[in-house]
This record gives structure tokens, sequence and C-alpha cells, in this order.
């Protein structure tokens, strides 16, 4: 059984997130400790803490507060990374529409109109093997379509990222006609 660093740090902190009440009221506890005025404390016989105790009282405190720290940011630092990560992904899925060629971007435009986003396609050709292969588009049916010509067949749609994209910018999928 194998356990990368990730999953482990993961468990760790997905354990502290279901300790954060407690977490929160020790340092409240420590923070009224440490912070309220000496009457108060007088009041709670509380004044007379010898220095170690006092030492340690405030070595919760700060080790409190960084884990609640901890625990609402990393949520933040996740959404921000998934952010940079989407942007950066869609903008190299962009430049791999670019670099297609004509035809390429024919038969890609062919499964955009279609209802069911796919097209029929010869699994041997190198337009096939190439869109396929390149991320654009993945096999929908297992089963063959076999033509006389012992050609054969199958239906290939189109990758949902690849949909999402023409949704947002369908000018990327223009074909350029030649004369």
């Amino acid at each position: 059984m194998t356990a990368n660093l990730g999953d482990l740090i993961g468990k760790i902190f997905d354990n502290f997130k279901k300790m954060t009440p407690a977490l929160i009221a020790v340092a409240f506890l420590s923070f009224l400790i440490l912070f309220l005025p000496e009457s108060i404390l007088t009041k709670m016989n509380l004044n007379n803490l010898p220095e170690r105790w006092t030492r340690i009282v405030g070595f919760v405190f700060l080790f409190c507060i960084s884990f609640i720290v901890a625990i609402a940011v990393s949520p933040i630092i996740k959404y921000i990374r998934l952010k940079i990560l989407n942007k950066t992904m869609k903008i190299e899925c962009k430049k791999k529409i670019k670099r297609l060629n004509q035809t390429h971007k024919s038969l890609i435009a062919i499964a955009l109109q279609d209802s069911n986003k796919s097209i029929i396609l010869d699994i041997s050709s190198g337009n096939t093997l190439y869109l396929q292969s390149n991320g654009f588009l993945f096999e929908s049916q297992q089963i063959p379509i076999v033509e006389p010509n012992n050609k054969i067949f199958k239906i290939f749609a189109l990758q949902p990222w690849l949909i999402d994209l023409y949704n947002e910018e369908p000018e990327l999928f223009e074909i350029k006609i030649r004369r």
C-alpha cells in the first residue's frame, strides 16, 4: 500500500478541520488570559501565573491561531490555484486549435454542427488518429461500422472542453477557404 505525501497532508488537514471549533475555543481562552486587563485577571485569580505558564499559554495561542489561519486560507489558495490552472489550460487549448490545419478544423466544424457533437470517421485515417491522439476526439462507440471495402468506421465525439470553447469563442473554429 503506497500513500503519497499530498494524500497524507490532506488527511491531516481534514482532521484539523474537524477540530476547528475546539481550536477557536482554546485560542479565545488563551487570548483572554494573555490580553485581559489586570483587574479582571485579579478577580479570576489568574494574575499570578508563573512566567512558565504564561509562555505556554502564549505558545498555545500562537499554535491555535496559526492552524485556524491555515485552515481558513487553504480553500482560498486552492480556489486561486484552480482558477490559474483553468486559465492556463484554456490558453493552451486555444493554441492547439490555432495549430490545426484546415482539414482538421473542417472535421471538427462538421462535428460541432451535428446535434450530438459527433462524427463518423475511418479509424485508420491519419486525420482521425491525429485528432484523437491530441485530445480533440474520443471514441463514443465501441462497435465498429465495417464497410464493404473493408474500411472500419466509428463514431467519434468531441471532447467537452472543445465544445465549451466553441460556445465561448466560435471564431476560433472558422475555416478559411482558399481560392
